[in-house]
C-alpha cells in the first residue's frame, strides 16, 4: 500500500459525544414500531395469545426506554474522563492509528483494530482497552485516502452492524 498520513484535531461537546456514540440510530421505523405495538395489544384480547402479547409490550417498552437510559450512562463517562472534554489530536497512516492529548499518547498498529463503523459522517475505529479514534469522511475523502482507510478497516477490522 503506498504511504499515507492524516491528522485532525477536533474537541468533543457533550452532545457530540452522545449523539456519536449512541448505539441506536436516530432514523427509527415508527411505522413498524407502531405496528409493533398494535399487534401486541391485539395479541391481549386472546386467552391463546395474552402471554406473547404482554412480553411484545415488555419487549417495546425497553426499546423505547434503552436509547434514553444509555444516553445517561455515555453523559456519565463523558462527564468523568478526563481527556474527551481536552483537545484530541487524532492520527492515521498505513502502519497505525493514534490519539494524543496533554495526558495522553497512544499510539495502536493496524492489527489490533477491532470494530469499525461510519455513521454521522464519521469513521469510528475502536479497540479493546483504548480510546475510540474518529475521523470526519469528509476529510479523509478531501485528502483522498478515504478509500486506503477503508480497505485497512476491511482487512483487519470488522464493521459494527
Amino acid at each position: 500500500m503506498e504511504p499515507f498520513s492524516f491528522e485532525h484535531k477536533f474537541q468533543f461537546d457533550e452532545k457530540t459525544y452522545t449523539d456519536l456514540n449512541s448505539l441506536f440510530k436516530k432514523d427509527s421505523k415508527n411505522l413498524r414500531y407502531a405496528l409493533f405495538i398494535l399487534i401486541a395489544v391485539c395479541m391481549l384480547y386472546s386467552k391463546y395469545t395474552i402471554v406473547l402479547g404482554v412480553s411484545l409490550l415488555l419487549f417495546s417498552c425497553i426499546r423505547f426506554f434503552a436509547p434514553r437510559l444509555l444516553k445517561l450512562g455515555i453523559h456519565s463517562i463523558f462527564s468523568e474522563v478526563k481527556y474527551i472534554k481536552e483537545e484530541l489530536t487524532y492520527g492515521i497512516n498505513e502502519k497505525q492509528l493514534w490519539v494524543y492529548a496533554s495526558h495522553l499518547k497512544v499510539n495502536l498498529d493496524w492489527e489490533y483494530a477491532k470494530v469499525w463503523d461510519e455513521q454521522a459522517g464519521w469513521l469510528r475505529i475502536s479497540s479493546d482497552h483504548c480510546p475510540t479514534f474518529w475521523f470526519r469522511v469528509s476529510d479523509l475523502k478531501n485528502k483522498g485516502i478515504y478509500e486506503k482507510v477503508i480497505s485497512l478497516c476491511e482487512k483487519y477490522a470488522v464493521k459494527y452492524k
